[in-house]
This record gives structure tokens, sequence and C-alpha cells, in this order.
């Protein structure tokens, strides 16, 4: 009984992953296609060609034209640097560490300037109205 729960519990997640979408994307996704906002459109489109989606991007491309997004009909690219699991792989990715500032001591107390007025308590000290 046990390993029948266990492996219906399996077969749901495995089925919940493949159908998952972010809230970035769901949020994009709706604004086109409810709110008809022709950016969110073009947005959508843009981040399903950046996950291999070329067939579903396509239906959105034509859906932001038709709300007379100038881009949107010329199908135009984002222009973004790769995703980050494969610019980990590459070894010119790798930034270079940036040299290390020299410490500052911090600042010493300086006695006021004559005229000035010293505005510090002393420990214990407290202010009376």
């Amino acid at each position: 009984m046990k390993f029948l729960a266990f492996l219906i519990l399996f077969s749901l997640s495995t089925y919940a992953q493949e159908e998952e979408e972010s809230e970035a994307l769901r949020a994009m996704r709706i604004s086109c296609e409810k709110q008809r906002v022709a950016l969110g459109c073009f947005n959508y489109a843009n981040m399903l060609i950046r996950n291999d989606n070329a067939e579903a991007a396509d239906k959105y491309y034509e859906l932001g034209c038709k709300l007379q997004h100038t881009p949107s009909c010329s199908k135009d690219k984002w222009d973004l640097p790769p995703l980050a699991s494969s610019a980990k792989t590459s070894p010119e990715a790798e930034p270079e560490s940036a040299p290390e500032a020299p410490a500052v001591a911090p600042a010493e107390a300086s006695e006021p300037e004559p005229g000035e007025t010293d505005l510090s308590l002393d420990p214990g000290e407290t202010i009376n109205e």
C-alpha cells in the first residue's frame, strides 16, 4: 500500500515539473493574453525563445504584431548574454577578481572647534528637556 502511494506521488510530481511555469513567465503570458499588452507578448515570446520553445514564441510574436508592436512584427530578438548555466561552462565567462581596496582606519573622534557645540553624550548621560 505504501509503495502504491509513493508511486502515485512520484508520478504526480514528475507531471507537475513538466508543466511548471515561473511567476514571471506567467505574468508576461497573462499580460499578453488577457490584458492585451503588446510589450508583454514580445517579452514572453523572447523568454520562450531563450527556453528553446520557438514554436510557441511565434504565436506570441504574431499576437504582439496584431497589437501593433513593431519589434514583434519583425520578430526582433533580445541581445542578451547566454543563460547562467552555459556561462559557467565557458572559461572566458569567468569574471576577473577585482583588486581589494586597502582597509581604511576609522576616523578618530576629533575635538570640536572653538565656537562649535559638542552634541555627544557621555555613557549613562540622558537628555533632559
